[in-house]
C-alpha cells in the first residue's frame, strides 16, 4: 500500500470514530432523558406533534423541547376553564391589561373591627364644662346669666355653700348643662387631688437669697424659680408687689409656701387652718416634735399662701378695661395666640395660675422683634422664662419675651420698633415652641392687647 492510501485510510478512520462517538453521546442523552421521563411519571414525548398542535409549536424559537404534560396535570385537579397547552393549563383570569379589572385591597373583617375599637378608644370626649375665673364684684347670678344656665347648676357642680360669698380669682367650673353636673364634681375632685399632691413636701426646706436686679418684677422672679407669685410676696413681708427696689434681697425658698412667725397662744391647727394646709406637713418640714410651740419662732407653712394675696392687694389685672392705653406697639411676632392673658391651668405645675402675658405660637427660628423703640435691660437666660430680652420703652413700659431659642441683642443696646432681637424657641420651661410676651407699666403686668396695634 502507498503512501497516499495510508493516509487516507487514517483520515477515514478517524471520521469514522468522530462519529462513532457523537452517536455514543446522543444515545446516552436519549437514554437519560427516557429515564428521567419515567422517573416522574410523564409519558415520552412527541417530537412531531399533532397537526392540532402544529400552529402552536411553530411559535416556538428553534432549539426548545417542548413536552405535552396536560394528561399528568389532568389527573391533579384541574383549575376549572383550564385549557390544555402544550407549556401546561393556564387558569382563565382577569388580565391586568383589561380595563374593567380593579386592584384593590381588601381588609380583613376582624382587623377593621380592632381599628375601630381602637379608634374609639382614642377618640376624646367632648369637654363637659368651662374654666372661669370670678372677676372682682362678681356675683353667682352674674356669672349665671352670662353662660345662660341656671344658678343652681354651677353651686351644685361646685359645691358652693353660700352663693353669695365668691372671692376673686376663685376657680369655676360651669357645667354645659343639667346633665354634665356628675362629670363637673369628678373633675373637681380630680384636680383637688393634683393640689393637695402639690403641697407634699418630699425634700427639706432651703432657703436661697436673690439680690433684684433692673428689669426683674415679682412675677419674673417668681417664674424665674418655679414658685407661685404668692410665696415671694408672703416669705418677703412685702406691702406692695408693684414696688420693688433693685439691689433688694429676697428669701427665695425651694417650695411654695410662706413664713410665719408664732405668736402666743397658737396652734399648729389654727395656724394650719388659717392658711390652708395641713399640720402634718407644718411639722415635718420644721423638724417638729409634738405641738408645743415657741412663742416667736418662725415656722415655714408648706403650700400656705399669705392671708393677703398679692391680687387682693392689686385687684384682679385681668379687670382693667376701664383704664385706657396708648396702642402704640406693634406686635413681635406673626402668629395665633396659644394662651391669653389672666387666671389659667398652668400647663406643667396643673394648679390655678394668673398668666401674665400671652403667648404667642411660631416655629422654632422665626425672628422676633421688638415691639417699641427702647432699650435693652436684660438679656440672658431667667430660669423658667428660658432666654429672655427685656426692653425699657420709658414713661413706666417695659416688655419682656421669653423662651427664645437665640438672642441677637445684649444689655445696654438700643433697638428701633420692629428690629430683630431674638428667635422663636422653646427653652425654659415650655411646652413646645412659641413666644411669651408680656407688657408691663411699672412693672406691673397689663394685658398685652390694651396695647398691641
Amino acid at each position: 500500500m502507498n503512501g497516499w492510501d495510508k493516509r487516507w485510510t487514517m483520515r477515514l478512520s478517524g471520521r469514522i470514530g468522530f462519529w462513532a462517538a457523537i452517536g455514543t453521546m446522543l444515545s446516552a442523552a436519549l437514554f437519560l432523558t427516557a429515564c428521567a421521563f419515567f422517573t416522574s411519571g410523564v409519558s415520552a414525548p412527541s417530537l412531531i406533534g399533532s397537526a392540532g398542535k402544529a400552529s402552536a409549536i411553530a411559535d416556538i424559537p428553534s432549539g426548545f423541547i417542548v413536552v405535552d404534560i396536560s394528561h399528568s396535570l389532568a389527573q391533579e385537579s384541574p383549575y376549572e376553564g383550564s385549557v390544555a397547552l402544550d407549556i401546561g393549563p393556564i387558569p382563565d383570569g382577569p388580565s391586568l391589561f383589561e380595563k374593567e379589572l380593579v386592584l384593590e385591597e381588601t381588609v380583613p373583617e376582624e382587623q377593621t373591627v380592632e381599628q375601630t375599637v381602637v379608634q374609639e378608644e382614642i377618640a376624646e370626649e367632648p369637654k363637659q364644662w368651662t374654666d372661669y375665673y370670678v372677676k372682682p364684684g362678681e356675683t353667682l347670678s352674674d356669672i349665671a346669666t352670662s353662660f345662660g344656665i341656671p344658678m343652681k347648676l354651677i353651686q351644685e357642680a361646685n359645691r358652693i355653700e353660700n352663693p353669695h360669698r365668691l372671692s376673686e380669682g376663685q376657680e369655676l367650673l360651669i357645667p354645659v348643662d343639667e346633665g354634665a353636673v356628675a362629670a363637673v364634681l369628678a373633675e373637681k375632685e380630680r384636680r383637688s387631688a393634683v393640689d393637695a399632691a402639690s403641697k407634699t413636701v418630699d425634700r427639706d426646706l432651703e432657703v436661697k437669697q436673690y439680690t433684684v436686679k433692673e428689669g426683674d418684677s415679682l412675677w419674673s422672679i417668681a417664674n424665674s424659680f418655679d414658685l407661685d407669685i404668692n410665696t415671694l410676696f408672703g416669705c418677703n413681708n412685702m406691702k406692695d408687689p408693684n414696688y420693688l427696689r433693685v439691689g433688694t434681697v429676697l428669701r427665695i425658698p425651694n417650695q411654695d409656701g410662706v413664713f410665719y412667725k408664732i405668736n402666743k397662744g397658737d396652734t399648729l391647727a389654727a395656724i394650719a387652718k388659717k392658711h390652708g394646709t395641713q399640720v402634718e406637713l407644718i411639722s415635718k418640714v420644721n423638724g417638729l416634735e409634738g405641738t408645743n410651740l415657741e412663742a416667736g419662732r418662725e415656722l415655714f407653712l408648706p403650700g400656705a399662701k399669705p392671708v393677703t394675696s398679692v391680687y387682693a392687694v392689686l385687684g384682679d389685672p385681668s379687670n382693667k378695661s376701664s383704664q385706657k392705653f396708648s396702642r402704640s406697639f406693634e406686635w413681635p411676632l406673626s402668629g395665633g395666640i396659644s394662651s391669653g392673658y389672666g387666671w389659667r391651668r398652668h400647663p406643667f405645675t396643673k394648679r390655678r395660675d394668673f398668666h401674665t402675658g400671652i403667648d404667642i405660637k411660631g416655629p422654632t427660628g422665626r425672628v422676633i422683634r421688638a415691639a417699641k423703640a427702647g432699650k435693652v435691660v436684660y438679656a440672658g437666660w431667667m430660669g423658667g422664662y428660658g432666654r429672655v430680652v427685656v426692653l425699657d420703652h420709658g414713661r413706666g413700659y417695659s416688655t419682656l419675651y421669653a423662651h427664645c431659642s437665640s438672642l441677637n441683642v445684649s444689655k445696654g443696646q438700643r433697638v428701633s420698633t420692629g428690629q430683630p432681637i431674638g428667635r422663636v424657641g422653646s427653652s425654659g420651661r415650655a411646652t413646645g415652641p412659641h413666644l411669651h410676651f408680656e407688657v408691663r407699666l411699672n412693672n406691673k403686668p397689663i394685658n398685652p392687647l390694651q396695647v398691641l396695634k
